[in-house]
């Protein structure tokens, strides 16, 4: 059985956005880095992605 100590962090580099995303309504208007951002995730842990938040309001929520 592995533990935590025995565990080693692997970081891994990814390209950012610089432009604001929190007017965005829908999955196709998110700029592509942000979108490869999202897709990296998914891959990794193995899971569909349903809501991603571009802000702390309620309607700033998209739905996929």
């Amino acid at each position: 059985l592995q533990t935590l100590q025995h565990c080693e962090p692997v970081y891994k580099e990814i390209d950012g956005w610089q432009e604001s995303i929190g007017h965005i309504k829908r999955w196709e208007e998110m700029p592509s880095k942000a979108r490869d951002y999202l897709d990296y995730i998914k891959s990794l842990v193995k899971t569909p992605i349903h809501i991603v938040s571009v802000g702390s309001q309620r309607n700033q929520t998209i739905l996929q």
